[in-house]
């Protein structure tokens, strides 16, 4: 989970499991799916296809794992993930 802010204006969000406080709304669902661009816009040298595989809803009724990247260390639906996408956002800035 994130939230995104720049010049301290709130510029994305995203929660793999939406529903995992309580129920949400179509529209706040939503809000939470993450921008890939939003952040590329925003974070130098970061492409999107470094980090799109991140910002998946998880989906808790398949047993398969999987990596988002062969790299990483942690898989979908392990809340340790954030890691690996944190890592892959290990650049300066804009």
């Amino acid at each position: 989970m994130y939230t995104l802010f720049f010049s301290r204006q709130k510029a994305d969000q995203f929660l793999p499991l939406p529903g995992y406080w309580g129920e949400l709304s179509e529209e706040e669902k939503n809000s939470w799916k993450g921008n890939a661009d939003i952040i590329c816009e925003n974070v130098k040298d970061i492409s999107k296809e470094s980090i799109i595989n991140y910002l998946l809803e998880w989906d808790y009724t398949s047993n398969i794992e999987h990596k988002a990247y062969p790299d990483d260390e942690f898989s979908t639906g392990d809340w340790w993930q954030v890691c690996d996408f944190m890592k892959n956002l290990d650049s300066p800035i804009r």
